[in-house]
């Protein structure tokens, strides 16, 4: 099963973003109207975690935000 990406609506909680015109990763917190608020590391620098929120149409998925699937569980005769 594949992630499918809808724009009009935006990415999901924990995706890694960056925006189209290149930059560093961002971790999506959540969408608000036309814009993603994201946590972004500035530099190597303590302190330097920034919350920003740039406009949904100018970011691009990096990687999704996917919960992996739970094993069945298979405990019979297992101790």
């Amino acid at each position: 099963m594949g992630v499918t990406t809808i724009p009009s609506l935006g990415f999901a909680r924990g995706a890694i973003v960056r925006a189209k015109a290149g930059g560093p990763n961002m971790l999506v917190v959540r969408g608000i109207d036309d814009r993603t608020v994201v946590v972004v590391c500035e530099s190597d620098d303590g302190g330097s975690l920034r919350l920003r929120d740039p406009k949904t149409e100018t970011l691009e998925l990096v990687v999704p935000a996917a919960t992996p699937a739970t094993p069945p569980s298979d405990t019979q005769g297992e101790r």
